[in-house]
């Protein structure tokens, strides 16, 4: 069983009804959805215990990043979680999932189109994602670049969330990343 925590591009958010979210289509695993729009990684990991460890999965893919560096009026123009604080949660994530023997796996940022500035703190924070894979030895699942990411032809009209295209080949990614690793 592999574990897949994040936010509301894992869980799907704004599909239409009968359509899948990338979890649900990666085949020859056993993909649990553990995806809660809005969240961060801060909040990813007060739920860490009940979503993940609890379950004692062999992997998890922790996908987190676009509500991370959002910012809002009420933050003053801060992100949400600065990018200090995104790189050590998502370490304590690695840790944790370590800990708890399983394999975890990092997943880019898909692009913003939401605006130019969300654009850019992606871009940023997504750097900082790949820099901590290596430092950590993460697998990275990189759909972003792997598959030639189009956020023109592959996000909804928010420019923000995945349409069903984005999510298959989101879905491919993973795949061809989860076989390599448990064939």
């Amino acid at each position: 069983m592999i574990v897949c925590c994040g936010d509301s591009i894992t869980a799907g958010q704004y599909l239409p009804e009968g359509e899948k979210s990338w979890p649900a289509l990666v085949t020859g695993h056993e993909l649990i959805a553990a995806g809660v729009p809005s969240d961060t990684t801060r909040l990813g990991i007060e739920r860490f215990p009940r979503d993940v460890q609890e379950r004692l999965p062999q992997g998890v893919i922790i996908q987190f990043g676009h509500n991370d560096c959002n910012r809002w009026d009420t933050d003053r123009g801060l992100p949400r979680v600065s990018l200090k604080a995104y790189t050590a949660n998502l370490e304590e994530m690695v840790q944790r999932c370590r800990t708890f023997g399983a394999q975890p796996f990092l997943c880019t940022l898909t692009e913003s189109e939401r605006s130019e500035r969300h654009a850019t703190d992606v871009r940023l924070y997504s750097i900082h994602l790949h820099a901590l894979a290596l430092r950590l030895d993460v697998p990275l699942i990189d759909a972003r670049y792997r598959l030639g990411f189009s956020s023109r032809t592959l996000l909804m009209e928010d420019g923000l969330h995945l349409n069903q295209e984005g999510h298959r080949l989101y879905a491919l990614a993973v795949q061809e990343v989860l076989d390599e690793w448990f064939d």
